[in-house]
């Protein structure tokens, strides 16, 4: 199956002339290089210049009526593990991989953009054939038929725009509807009203869109782990990093591991220290006032869940010797309970409510395989639960821990850590398939409220990027201090 955003260059490369050969596009012709010059150039109209690699590929390759404007500065940004000079345009971002021998490459907009809608490419109804005159795309499942088809092929086809990744859907932005189609990088529309003229088919404006949905999903609230006043304590800030408070702050204990009640009144936290057995769950109100415990017990108990209704918390906790995921409820009141009783000598901890209550995920080493992501079905008499991940870990060289659900209920993201000490974020279907790798060395994945973005913790700081890819960007930058364990929360 085709996957969109971790494909290898090399990989590409191939795939791009397996389907030149394939389909045979006959008449295809690139833009003929031209000379540009590599000082700055300027508009007026944004207000932003291009210039060095960045300007000399924007002037080879259609200028203005392909790019649109420039609308930011040149930056720095981390684009799916890449980090070098972007600039955005109107239509397009643009990447300088120069230092990597690939010269300036274009953004994967198109299929960016349907992801930050909710509505992901592999969402859109595929067909198995294309109708005459028109070009069947295997590798998407998607055709390529007029006007579509002869823009794409005289505009530089599979390189300037990648694969078709919807069929032509009719939409409206503004006051204009009409027929479009998506690609992996660009967005073709067929305005009727300029028929027979150059402008019958035009790009949309996925530059803009994108880089300004970016960093968008600002609502709530992020609770995370902070040494910055000198110990373990739970602290709060805005999604853009502004008005960072300690809420805990207690003398000679830890606070950690926060997590954010389902209407943002409250946080629950372990409050201890982390390498003994001296560690409960606590609840506090969100402003940190109230702050009472609602564990008893001599072992340590840790990684507290809301459930979706807010009147439960699912815990880890070695009571019995070895690691089980209890439920208890979340004003303390009443037993906990044990849910993964059924395996008495294995371990299972990090669990993680699903949206509409039903399921848990968590990791386990139940079937000997070592830790892998497992679902149980919540209130099953049964105990009905599967091997999401399932691997042998001992064989693979890797494990799993700290799975977290997407809003969407069906996907997930964990840690999958390495033997020789590396970690990355790994995200999947909740069968276990289409994994796909998202941030290497990343830990402590929590996804927002809205469900477009995520926080996740990278070298001692609390990092926030958009679920559908694209650059992350810091929300702490406090090297001198250790802040980890992120929560978004409304």
């Amino acid at each position: 199956m085709f996957t969109y955003f971790h494909q290898s260059l090399a990989a590409r490369r191939w795939a791009i002339g397996v389907l030149l050969a394939v389909i045979a596009l006959a008449g295809m012709r690139f833009p003929v290089p031209a000379h540009a010059q590599s000082g700055e150039r300027c508009f007026p109209e944004t207000g932003y210049c291009i210039s060095g690699p960045i300007r000399e590929y924007w002037e080879r390759n259609g200028g203005l009526a392909v790019f649109g404007y420039p609308i930011t500065a040149p930056s720095i940004e981390t684009i799916e593990n890449w980090s070098g000079p972007v600039q955005w345009f109107e239509r397009d971002r643009l990447e300088d991989h120069s230092n990597q021998g690939q010269g300036v490459l274009a953004g994967r907009l198109g299929a960016q953009l349907l992801e930050l809608q909710g509505r992901p490419w592999q969402s859109f109804p595929a067909v198995n054939s294309a109708p005459t005159g028109c070009v069947y795309v295997e590798v998407t499942r998607h055709s390529l038929c007029e006007p579509f088809l002869s823009y794409w092929r005289t505009n530089g086809g599979l390189e300037r725009f990648g694969y078709p990744i919807t069929e032509p859907i009719r939409e409206t932005f503004g006051d204009w509807t009409g027929n479009v189609q998506y690609f992996e990088r660009r967005r073709m529309e067929h305005h009727t009203e300029n028929a027979g003229t150059p402008y019958e088919v035009l790009l949309g404006l996925l530059g803009s869109s994108v880089r300004f949905d970016v960093f968008t999903d600002m609502m709530g609230k992020i609770a995370y782990t902070s040494t910055r006043d000198g110990s373990l304590d739970i602290w709060v800030m805005q999604p853009n990093g502004g008005g960072k408070t300690n809420l805990t702050n207690t003398p000679n204990v830890g606070e950690f591991q926060a997590a954010i009640s389902p209407d943002g009144s409250k946080i629950a936290y372990v409050r201890g220290t982390p390498t003994t057995q001296d560690q409960d769950i606590w609840v506090m109100n969100a402003d940190g006032s109230n702050a009472r415990r609602i564990t008893f017990n001599e072992q340590a108990e840790w990684d507290p869940t809301w459930s979706p209704d807010g009147k439960q918390i699912a815990f880890a906790t070695n009571w019995n010797g070895n690691a089980d995921i209890y439920v208890i409820n979340a004003d303390g009141t009443g037993d906990a309970v044990n849910l993964t009783k059924f395996a008495p000598r294995t371990s299972e901890y990090s669990p993680a409510w699903s949206p509409d209550g039903k399921q848990i995920a968590y990791i386990s080493d139940e079937d000997g395989r070592g830790p892998n992501v497992w679902i149980l079905q919540v209130g099953d008499q049964d105990n009905t639960r599967r091997n999401v991940t399932n691997v042998n870990t001992s064989e693979v060289g890797y494990y799993f821990d700290k799975p977290t659900w997407l809003r969407d209920g069906f996907r997930l993201i964990a840690e999958r850590k390495f033997s020789w000490g590396g970690k990355e974020l790994l995200m999947f279907n909740n069968d276990g398939s289409s994994q796909q790798y998202m941030i290497f060395d990343a830990s402590a994945a929590s996804v927002s409220p809205g469900g477009r973005s995520y926080v996740f913790s990278y070298a001692n700081d609390i990092h926030v990027t958009n679920i559908a890819g694209g650059g992350w960007r810091s929300l702490t930058e406090s090297p001198e201090y250790v802040e980890t364990e992120p929560h978004w929360g409304n």
